[in-house]
Protein backbone atom coordinates (compact mmCIF):
# COMPACT_ATOMS: atom_id res chain seq x y z
CA UNK A 1 0.00 0.00 0.00
CA UNK A 2 1.43 3.38 -1.00
CA UNK A 3 1.39 6.24 1.33
CA UNK A 4 -1.86 7.65 3.77
CA UNK A 5 -5.17 9.42 2.92
CA UNK A 6 -5.03 12.80 1.81
CA UNK A 7 -0.89 12.31 2.12
CA UNK A 8 -0.60 14.41 -1.46
CA UNK A 9 -1.57 18.05 -1.53
CA UNK A 10 -4.41 18.42 -3.91
CA UNK A 11 -2.97 20.39 -7.26
CA UNK A 12 -4.40 23.81 -7.63
CA UNK A 13 -4.92 25.75 -11.04
CA UNK A 14 -1.46 27.01 -11.05
CA UNK A 15 0.15 23.61 -11.84
CA UNK A 16 1.00 23.55 -15.20
CA UNK A 17 -0.03 20.54 -17.61
CA UNK A 18 3.77 19.61 -17.57
CA UNK A 19 3.80 19.26 -13.81
CA UNK A 20 0.41 17.42 -14.10
CA UNK A 21 2.23 15.13 -17.04
CA UNK A 22 5.26 14.63 -14.60
CA UNK A 23 2.98 13.21 -11.52
CA UNK A 24 1.25 10.58 -13.79
CA UNK A 25 4.63 9.67 -15.59
CA UNK A 26 5.75 9.21 -12.39
CA UNK A 27 2.82 6.93 -11.16
CA UNK A 28 2.95 4.61 -14.36
CA UNK A 29 6.41 3.94 -13.61
CA UNK A 30 5.68 3.08 -9.93
CA UNK A 31 2.80 1.02 -11.03
CA UNK A 32 5.31 -0.78 -13.49
CA UNK A 33 3.51 -0.16 -16.89
CA UNK A 34 5.24 0.30 -20.14
CA UNK A 35 5.71 3.56 -21.98
CA UNK A 36 5.22 6.13 -19.21
CA UNK A 37 5.59 9.00 -21.85
CA UNK A 38 3.40 7.60 -24.59
CA UNK A 39 0.93 7.61 -22.13
CA UNK A 40 1.32 10.95 -20.89
CA UNK A 41 1.20 12.12 -24.84
CA UNK A 42 -2.01 10.68 -25.19
CA UNK A 43 -0.84 8.21 -27.94
CA UNK A 44 -3.78 5.65 -28.09
CA UNK A 45 -2.91 2.06 -28.51
CA UNK A 46 -6.22 1.04 -26.97
CA UNK A 47 -7.89 -2.65 -27.38
CA UNK A 48 -9.70 -3.39 -30.56
CA UNK A 49 -13.21 -2.90 -28.84
CA UNK A 50 -13.82 -1.03 -25.06
CA UNK A 51 -16.83 -1.95 -23.44
CA UNK A 52 -18.85 0.20 -20.84
CA UNK A 53 -21.78 -1.44 -18.51
CA UNK A 54 -23.76 0.25 -16.40
CA UNK A 55 -24.41 -2.54 -13.74
CA UNK A 56 -26.23 0.47 -10.96
CA UNK A 57 -28.53 3.63 -11.73
CA UNK A 58 -30.83 5.22 -10.60
CA UNK A 59 -33.09 4.10 -13.50
CA UNK A 60 -32.75 0.88 -15.29
CA UNK A 61 -32.27 0.81 -19.25
CA UNK A 62 -32.87 -3.30 -19.67
CA UNK A 63 -36.05 -4.03 -17.30
CA UNK A 64 -33.70 -7.35 -16.38
CA UNK A 65 -31.84 -4.60 -14.08
CA UNK A 66 -32.45 -3.97 -10.72
CA UNK A 67 -32.47 0.36 -10.36
CA UNK A 68 -31.27 2.15 -7.27
CA UNK A 69 -29.95 4.82 -6.34
CA UNK A 70 -26.26 4.91 -6.92
CA UNK A 71 -24.08 4.27 -9.56
CA UNK A 72 -21.50 1.44 -10.70
CA UNK A 73 -20.51 0.91 -14.30
CA UNK A 74 -17.87 -2.41 -15.47
CA UNK A 75 -14.95 -1.20 -18.19
CA UNK A 76 -13.56 -4.30 -20.32
CA UNK A 77 -11.68 -4.16 -22.98
CA UNK A 78 -8.15 -2.41 -21.76
CA UNK A 79 -5.13 -4.02 -20.38
CA UNK A 80 -7.24 -4.26 -17.08
CA UNK A 81 -10.51 -4.62 -16.43
CA UNK A 82 -11.98 -1.80 -14.00
CA UNK A 83 -14.78 -2.04 -11.52
CA UNK A 84 -16.02 2.11 -11.36
CA UNK A 85 -17.69 2.81 -8.05
CA UNK A 86 -19.68 0.24 -6.68
CA UNK A 87 -23.64 1.00 -5.91
CA UNK A 88 -25.36 1.31 -2.81
CA UNK A 89 -26.46 -2.16 -2.47
CA UNK A 90 -23.95 -5.50 -2.68
CA UNK A 91 -26.80 -7.89 -3.61
CA UNK A 92 -28.62 -5.44 -6.35
CA UNK A 93 -24.85 -5.12 -7.93
CA UNK A 94 -23.98 -8.87 -7.91
CA UNK A 95 -27.87 -9.24 -9.54
CA UNK A 96 -27.15 -7.00 -12.11
CA UNK A 97 -23.16 -7.97 -12.58
CA UNK A 98 -25.49 -11.46 -12.99
CA UNK A 99 -27.75 -10.11 -15.86
CA UNK A 100 -25.10 -8.60 -17.49
CA UNK A 101 -22.93 -11.74 -17.60
CA UNK A 102 -20.20 -10.30 -15.39
CA UNK A 103 -17.89 -12.58 -13.46
CA UNK A 104 -17.29 -10.42 -10.19
CA UNK A 105 -13.90 -12.53 -10.49
CA UNK A 106 -12.83 -10.95 -14.02
CA UNK A 107 -12.53 -7.44 -12.10
CA UNK A 108 -8.62 -6.67 -11.65
CA UNK A 109 -9.09 -3.10 -10.72
CA UNK A 110 -11.70 -0.79 -8.78
CA UNK A 111 -11.55 2.64 -8.78
CA UNK A 112 -14.07 4.45 -6.26
CA UNK A 113 -14.91 8.16 -7.17
CA UNK A 114 -15.86 8.96 -3.65
CA UNK A 115 -16.44 7.72 -0.47
CA UNK A 116 -20.81 8.19 -0.86
CA UNK A 117 -22.60 5.33 0.58
CA UNK A 118 -24.59 5.47 -3.00
CA UNK A 119 -20.83 4.29 -4.33
CA UNK A 120 -19.18 2.48 -2.25
CA UNK A 121 -21.94 0.23 -0.12
CA UNK A 122 -21.62 -2.40 -2.65
CA UNK A 123 -18.46 -3.38 -1.85
CA UNK A 124 -19.45 -5.43 1.09
CA UNK A 125 -18.17 -8.66 0.64
CA UNK A 126 -15.65 -7.87 -2.62
CA UNK A 127 -12.71 -9.28 -0.63
CA UNK A 128 -14.27 -12.14 -2.43
CA UNK A 129 -13.61 -11.29 -5.69
CA UNK A 130 -10.60 -13.16 -6.17
CA UNK A 131 -8.90 -11.81 -8.99
CA UNK A 132 -9.15 -8.35 -7.74
CA UNK A 133 -5.87 -6.90 -7.99
CA UNK A 134 -5.64 -3.31 -6.66
CA UNK A 135 -8.03 -0.60 -5.25
CA UNK A 136 -7.79 3.01 -6.08
CA UNK A 137 -9.16 4.36 -3.01
CA UNK A 138 -9.46 8.19 -2.52
CA UNK A 139 -9.23 7.67 1.39
CA UNK A 140 -8.31 4.56 3.35
CA UNK A 141 -11.43 2.80 3.89
CA UNK A 142 -11.75 0.66 7.37
CA UNK A 143 -11.23 -2.72 5.94
CA UNK A 144 -9.33 -4.84 2.94
CA UNK A 145 -10.96 -4.55 -0.19
CA UNK A 146 -8.06 -5.93 -2.51
CA UNK A 147 -4.11 -7.48 -2.65
CA UNK A 148 -2.86 -3.75 -3.37
CA UNK A 149 -4.78 -1.15 -2.15
CA UNK A 150 -3.60 3.05 -3.50
CA UNK A 151 -4.91 5.79 -1.52
CA UNK A 152 -3.70 8.56 -3.45
CA UNK A 153 -5.19 12.45 -4.45
CA UNK A 154 -2.95 13.36 -7.21
CA UNK A 155 -3.93 12.33 -11.15
CA UNK A 156 -2.44 9.31 -11.79
CA UNK A 157 -1.77 6.78 -14.60
CA UNK A 158 -3.43 3.02 -13.79
CA UNK A 159 -1.93 1.93 -17.45
CA UNK A 160 -1.24 3.14 -20.48
CA UNK A 161 -4.05 5.48 -21.83
CA UNK A 162 -6.20 5.07 -18.61
CA UNK A 163 -5.91 8.08 -15.78
CA UNK A 164 -7.84 9.34 -13.04
CA UNK A 165 -8.39 13.23 -12.53
CA UNK A 166 -7.07 13.18 -9.10
CA UNK A 167 -9.02 14.28 -6.18
CA UNK A 168 -11.04 17.86 -6.56
CA UNK A 169 -12.84 19.74 -4.20
CA UNK A 170 -16.67 19.62 -3.98
CA UNK A 171 -18.62 22.98 -4.73
CA UNK A 172 -20.11 23.77 -2.52
CA UNK A 173 -17.35 22.83 -0.38
CA UNK A 174 -19.52 21.62 2.58
CA UNK A 175 -20.38 18.59 0.79
CA UNK A 176 -19.45 15.93 3.44
CA UNK A 177 -16.98 13.54 1.71
CA UNK A 178 -17.50 15.47 -1.26
CA UNK A 179 -13.97 15.16 -2.33
CA UNK A 180 -13.81 13.36 -5.94
CA UNK A 181 -11.79 12.32 -8.97
CA UNK A 182 -12.85 10.70 -12.04
CA UNK A 183 -11.40 8.52 -14.58
CA UNK A 184 -10.60 9.50 -18.13
CA UNK A 185 -9.81 6.59 -20.89
CA UNK A 186 -7.99 8.17 -23.80
CA UNK A 187 -9.36 6.92 -26.88
CA UNK A 188 -8.45 7.34 -30.36
CA UNK A 189 -11.95 9.51 -31.06
CA UNK A 190 -10.71 11.34 -27.97
CA UNK A 191 -11.27 11.20 -24.38
CA UNK A 192 -14.02 9.45 -22.11
CA UNK A 193 -14.77 10.70 -19.27
CA UNK A 194 -16.62 8.93 -16.43
CA UNK A 195 -17.71 10.74 -13.23
CA UNK A 196 -19.64 9.28 -9.92
CA UNK A 197 -21.29 12.38 -9.09
CA UNK A 198 -19.46 15.14 -10.08
CA UNK A 199 -19.61 17.05 -6.78
CA UNK A 200 -16.44 19.22 -7.70
CA UNK A 201 -18.42 20.45 -10.56
CA UNK A 202 -19.05 19.12 -13.97
CA UNK A 203 -16.95 21.84 -16.27
CA UNK A 204 -14.45 21.71 -13.32
CA UNK A 205 -13.89 18.32 -13.93
CA UNK A 206 -13.82 18.51 -18.00
CA UNK A 207 -11.37 21.35 -17.69
CA UNK A 208 -9.15 19.07 -15.68
CA UNK A 209 -9.51 16.25 -17.86
CA UNK A 210 -8.16 17.99 -20.79
CA UNK A 211 -5.49 19.33 -18.69
CA UNK A 212 -4.32 15.46 -18.18
CA UNK A 213 -5.21 14.59 -21.59
CA UNK A 214 -4.33 17.37 -24.23
CA UNK A 215 -7.00 16.36 -26.26
CA UNK A 216 -11.09 16.84 -27.04
CA UNK A 217 -13.67 14.84 -24.98
CA UNK A 218 -15.99 12.38 -27.20
CA UNK A 219 -18.06 10.93 -24.66
CA UNK A 220 -19.03 11.98 -20.93
CA UNK A 221 -20.81 9.66 -18.96
CA UNK A 222 -22.01 9.27 -15.28
CA UNK A 223 -23.65 11.23 -12.25
CA UNK A 224 -23.61 15.03 -13.26
CA UNK A 225 -24.91 16.35 -9.80
CA UNK A 226 -27.53 19.03 -11.27
CA UNK A 227 -30.60 17.98 -9.46
CA UNK A 228 -31.27 21.55 -7.60
CA UNK A 229 -29.47 24.42 -10.66
CA UNK A 230 -31.61 26.88 -11.72
CA UNK A 231 -32.45 26.30 -15.51
CA UNK A 232 -30.44 29.29 -16.44
CA UNK A 233 -27.24 27.38 -14.90
CA UNK A 234 -27.76 24.24 -16.47
CA UNK A 235 -28.38 25.98 -19.47
CA UNK A 236 -24.97 27.80 -19.11
CA UNK A 237 -23.03 24.18 -18.23
CA UNK A 238 -24.82 22.91 -21.72
CA UNK A 239 -23.63 25.57 -23.48
CA UNK A 240 -20.02 24.40 -21.52
CA UNK A 241 -20.26 21.12 -23.22
CA UNK A 242 -20.45 22.43 -26.28
CA UNK A 243 -18.11 25.45 -26.39
CA UNK A 244 -15.60 22.76 -24.81
CA UNK A 245 -16.25 20.89 -27.77
CA UNK A 246 -17.66 17.38 -26.06
CA UNK A 247 -19.10 14.96 -28.34
CA UNK A 248 -21.29 12.87 -27.06
CA UNK A 249 -23.03 12.61 -23.19
CA UNK A 250 -24.69 10.47 -20.96
CA UNK A 251 -25.84 12.34 -17.68
CA UNK A 252 -27.15 10.13 -14.92
CA UNK A 253 -27.78 9.29 -11.53
CA UNK A 254 -28.01 12.80 -9.43
CA UNK A 255 -28.31 14.60 -12.65
CA UNK A 256 -31.90 14.98 -12.37
CA UNK A 257 -34.73 15.02 -14.80
CA UNK A 258 -34.51 18.64 -15.95
CA UNK A 259 -31.40 18.42 -16.67
CA UNK A 260 -31.27 15.57 -18.48
CA UNK A 261 -33.87 16.85 -20.67
CA UNK A 262 -31.73 19.93 -21.58
CA UNK A 263 -28.53 17.42 -22.70
CA UNK A 264 -31.06 15.52 -24.45
CA UNK A 265 -32.55 18.61 -26.48
CA UNK A 266 -29.14 19.90 -27.01
CA UNK A 267 -27.49 16.83 -28.26
CA UNK A 268 -29.75 15.12 -30.07
CA UNK A 269 -28.56 11.93 -31.37
CA UNK A 270 -25.18 12.57 -29.62
CA UNK A 271 -27.46 12.03 -26.33
CA UNK A 272 -26.38 8.41 -25.08
CA UNK A 273 -29.76 7.00 -22.90
CA UNK A 274 -28.36 5.59 -19.40
CA UNK A 275 -29.29 3.25 -17.01
CA UNK A 276 -28.53 0.14 -15.35
CA UNK A 277 -28.12 -2.66 -18.33
CA UNK A 278 -26.83 0.06 -20.80
CA UNK A 279 -23.54 -1.24 -22.55
CA UNK A 280 -21.79 1.18 -24.57
CA UNK A 281 -18.95 -0.13 -26.72
CA UNK A 282 -16.31 1.66 -28.51
CA UNK A 283 -14.26 0.96 -31.22
CA UNK A 284 -11.75 2.82 -33.62
CA UNK A 285 -14.59 3.65 -35.57
CA UNK A 286 -16.15 5.58 -32.85
CA UNK A 287 -19.44 4.69 -30.60
CA UNK A 288 -21.72 1.76 -30.75
CA UNK A 289 -24.76 1.56 -29.56
CA UNK A 290 -27.52 -0.70 -29.98
CA UNK A 291 -31.36 0.29 -30.55
CA UNK A 292 -33.43 0.90 -27.58
CA UNK A 293 -36.14 -1.71 -26.72
CA UNK A 294 -35.26 -1.52 -23.31
CA UNK A 295 -35.73 1.87 -22.22
CA UNK A 296 -37.92 2.63 -19.08
CA UNK A 297 -39.15 5.47 -17.30
CA UNK A 298 -37.13 7.65 -14.79
CA UNK A 299 -37.26 6.20 -11.16
CA UNK A 300 -36.11 9.53 -9.22
CA UNK A 301 -39.23 9.79 -6.94
CA UNK A 302 -38.54 5.72 -5.49
CA UNK A 303 -34.75 6.46 -5.38
CA UNK A 304 -34.13 9.77 -3.63
CA UNK A 305 -31.22 11.54 -4.74
CA UNK A 306 -27.77 11.70 -2.57
CA UNK A 307 -28.31 15.74 -2.03
CA UNK A 308 -31.97 14.65 -0.60
CA UNK A 309 -31.19 11.61 1.95
CA UNK A 310 -29.99 12.11 5.07
CA UNK A 311 -26.42 12.32 6.25
CA UNK A 312 -26.85 9.47 8.34
CA UNK A 313 -27.08 7.62 4.90
CA UNK A 314 -25.51 9.74 2.71
CA UNK A 315 -22.12 10.19 4.39
CA UNK A 316 -21.46 6.98 6.04
CA UNK A 317 -17.72 7.07 5.64
CA UNK A 318 -16.23 4.59 8.10
CA UNK A 319 -19.36 3.40 9.62
CA UNK A 320 -20.91 1.90 6.51
CA UNK A 321 -20.81 -1.77 7.09
CA UNK A 322 -22.39 -1.65 10.80
CA UNK A 323 -24.96 -3.12 11.28
CA UNK A 324 -26.97 -0.65 12.56
CA UNK A 325 -27.20 0.53 8.88
CA UNK A 326 -30.59 0.85 7.59
CA UNK A 327 -31.20 -1.30 4.44
CA UNK A 328 -33.71 -0.14 1.76
CA UNK A 329 -36.57 -2.40 1.51
CA UNK A 330 -38.22 -3.46 -1.79
CA UNK A 331 -36.12 -2.72 -4.15
CA UNK A 332 -37.33 -5.20 -6.70
CA UNK A 333 -40.88 -4.78 -6.26
CA UNK A 334 -40.23 -1.21 -8.39
CA UNK A 335 -40.26 -3.37 -11.63
CA UNK A 336 -40.53 -0.82 -15.20
CA UNK A 337 -41.79 -1.91 -18.03
CA UNK A 338 -40.70 -1.38 -21.20
CA UNK A 339 -41.21 1.70 -23.73
CA UNK A 340 -44.37 1.04 -25.46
Amino acid sequence: MRGKANSYPLLHKEHSIRNISIFIALEILVLGCCSATASVKGDSSVGAQVTITILYDNVSYDTMFTPSNGFSCFIAGLEKTILFDAGGEPDILLHNMKQANIDPNRIQYLVISHVHFDHIGGLKGATAWKNMETAFLPVKLPYPLARNERVNSLPVGLFPHVFLTGVMHPVPANVIHGDERSLIIDMPQGLVLITGCAHPGIVSILKRAKEIVNKDIYLVLGGFHLLNHTDEQIKTIVDSFKSMGVRYCGPTHCTGDKAKAAFREAYGDHYVEMGAGRKITLDKDGLLLGPDPHFSKHLDDQFPLTLNLPQSICHLGSEIFKSVLPRRANHRTLGVSPKN
